[in-house]
């Protein structure tokens, strides 16, 4: 197109201008050239800022003449009277664009003073281009772009399938054609792939510059996630560098997603925790168990576990229902992240049969917290690097660290658990509960709260339960450490563990045995076994063979089925049980099943010989000495001793018939 850049019309000023060209603040660059489309529409016209150089005053006449690029006529606009004082050296007009139209044009003004009855000041001519026509349209015309071109990984009258989505991982490229009156800046706006009408409802799925030969779109796998199955079509709109929209391009012939095999699925379930139950870090450790309920299963069949926005991989299903598995546990992690407190997330599961995608229809929800107070670990549970090891100090034992004797557990003075406040963020802070545990989890043995004005760093003191310590026994490598937790928090953060020995200081004690079918005797209150108390009664046995009855009393506390009891027995001298005849002593051992576990049971002590040779006819008597024990994880469990007066002869026999000879 010719452009005039010399007007046949000259008026007296235009030729030695004193004023700034006018500036046009809606344009691309802000002062000239093309006008943005949308800013003509939202201004109701093209803004002109007529730069008047010094201040402007009330009764100033500006008025404003164009004239399109090419054409030598100048069209003067209605010009305009300052009734207000401006606030500054530019004043700004606007000029409704139907006026201007489509096209580009030449801008300048003149000023008349209010004092004056002629134009006195001039502007030098400045260009500004207005598009009113986005792709596809013209003067009196107006179409639809041409219809996107599907690919041919998607052909006509063959449904999208899972299997189709799995062949094409990298996605799938529409084009989108080329067209009459392309211009450099025209992009491709919006893109649809949507079963939704009119498409534009529906998000669009990105944009990309037009080229003039055209241009590819790729439709990602990604976009599938969110898809429900159904017919599906593809739509564009263009825009220009002005703002101009197309119209929505015409309507393809669709294609069908058939993803899912139209099974019959029941939400998960919630196995381990059960619902409505927190997962909290220890169930996140042991493992958080789900079940799929029964459906018409086809061997082949895989399922994928949606955990929030995580995913795992296909797994196998093996028919076998309800089908139990385990959650990931880093897929649980990578849901709940960095956040903290419980946190409801929603669960599902797909099946995949062949093609096609199915999942139930209602998704469970479930709080988990992984969160813990202070500096935690990467790994919710593991100890924390950032909390300092605890150090066991013993009323006899110091100075020496981590040691406790048996002179430390009679002391009247408390064993201590020593360390200092961590100093990392976020740091300690009042109403912090510290719990001390001695040997596990299962055995807290203290705790103090964080007061007012303890802080970072600063050394903490907790008295340590000896109850815990006689619980875990004794050993030379016993772990023992604290953790930091809130009132009714779900978890607690943990130090590290210091190994601390404790040296034969702990016995645990059972109830005494009980002899049955003891005989009264003046001599002794608790009276005495004879020939008379050994089972079976009766001369079926031979008096060799039976045995004496002892009851051991239940201990919930560590009979359990399983365990093994030793028995130690010997024959005394004297009524105490303390002057053992060595030739006497022995021991049995047997293994409990629950019943006797739960209810105690009678050990027959058997064969009584040599017992049944011990006299105890005259003063100093004679006496049995019985006691039974177990291993509670290394450290001993044993009954206090029962002893009871003993006399096995009848008349100058022995109970086996034997002569005594004194």
């Amino acid at each position: 197109m010719a452009i005039n850049s010399a007007k046949k019309i000259t008026t007296l000023g235009w030729d030695d201008p004193k004023l700034d060209a006018p500036r046009f603040s809606q344009a691309l660059n802000g002062v000239s050239g093309l006008i943005w489309r949308p800013d003509l529409d939202e201004h109701g016209g093209l803004r002109v800022d007529c730069p008047l150089g010094g201040f402007p005053e009330i009764g100033d006449e500006i008025q404003i003449e164009y004239s399109p690029v090419g054409v030598a006529v100048w069209t003067p606009l209605e010009p305009m009277i300052l009734e207000t004082d401006p606030t500054g050296p530019l004043v700004r007009l606007t000029i409704d664009y139907n006026i201007l139209g489509h096209g580009e044009f030449e801008v300048r003004f003149k000023v008349k003073p209010a004092s004056d009855t002629d134009y006195k000041d001039f502007s030098v001519t400045e260009r500004v281009r207005i598009d009113l026509y986005g792709p596809y349209k013209s003067s009196g015309r107006t179409e639809a772009p041409a219809r996107i071109v599907f690919p041919t990984a998607l052909p006509l009258g063959v449904d999208i399938t899972q299997a189709t989505l799995d062949l094409n991982p990298g996605g799938f490229d529409f084009e989108i054609s080329s067209y009459a009156g392309f211009e450099d800046g025209d992009r491709v706006a919006q893109v649809w792939f949507t079963a939704v009408q009119p498409p534009d409802d529906a998000p669009s799925l990105g944009s990309v510059p037009m080229e003039s030969g055209g241009v590819e779109f790729n439709l990602p796998i990604s976009a599938f996630e969110d898809f429900e199955d159904g017919n599906y079509f593809g739509y564009y709109r263009l825009i220009d560098a002005a703002g101009n929209l197309s119209e929505i391009s015409r309507i393809t012939t669709g294609r069908r997603l058939k993803r899912s095999a139209n099974l019959v699925l029941e939400p998960i379930d919630l196995v381990v925790p059960p619902e409505n139950e927190l997962v909290d870090i220890e169930v996140w450790k042991a493992g958080v168990r789900l079940a799929i309920p029964s459906y018409a299963w086809e061997s082949g069949d895989q399922y994928r576990l949606i955990w929030g926005a995580q995913s795992s991989g296909l797994l196998p299903l093996n028919g076998v229902f309800p089908f139990e598995f385990t959650a990931s546990s880093q897929l649980i992690l990578d849901e709940y992240g960095t956040q903290t407190g419980a946190v409801s997330t929603r669960i599902t599961y797909e099946i995949v049969r062949t093609g096609t995608v199915n999942k139930p229809d209602t998704e469970v929800s479930v709080d988990v917290d992984l969160s813990v107070e202070g500096p935690g670990a990467p790994t919710p549970g593991d100890p924390s690097p950032d909390l300092d090891a605890v150090t066991i100090l013993g009323p006899a034992s110091t100075p020496t660290p981590n040691y406790l004797n048996s002179a430390d557990i009679d002391h009247a003075s408390p064993i201590e658990a020593h360390f200092d406040l961590w100093t990392a963020n976020p740091q300690p802070a009042d109403g912090m509960v510290i719990t001390l545990y001695w040997g596990s989890k299962l055995n807290p043995a203290g705790s103090r709260t964080v007061a007012a004005g303890e802080g970072a760093g600063d050394p903490f003191m907790i008295e340590v339960d000896k109850d815990a310590i006689a619980a875990a026994g004794n050993g030379d490598d016993i772990p023992v450490f604290y953790g930091v937790s809130r009132p009714g928090a779900a978890n607690s953060n943990f130090s590290p563990s210091t190994s601390v020995e404790v040296d034969d200081a702990i016995i645990h004690s059972l109830d005494p045995a009980v002899f049955r079918n003891t005989l009264a005797w003046a001599v002794d209150p608790r009276g005495r076994i004879t020939c008379s108390s050994l089972r079976p009664q009766g001369t079926g046995t031979p008096e060799g063979e039976k045995h004496i009855e002892v009851w051991i009393p239940p201990s919930t506390e560590f009979f359990a089925n399983g365990v093994e009891v030793t028995f130690e027995f010997v024959a005394s001298t004297g009524l105490n049980g303390d002057a053992p005849i060595e030739s006497t002593r022995d021991t049995r051992s047997l293994t409990l099943d629950k019943n006797m576990a739960e209810n105690g049971f009678i050990f027959e002590l058997e064969p009584f010989d040599p017992h049944l040779k011990v006299p105890g006819v005259a003063p100093s008597y004679n006496s049995l000495w019985f006691q039974y024990s177990l291993d509670v994880a290394g450290t001993p469990a044993k009954s206090v001793p029962a002893v009871i007066p003993v006399r096995m002869l009848t008349s100058n026999n022995f109970c086996d018939g034997d002569p005594y000879t004194p």
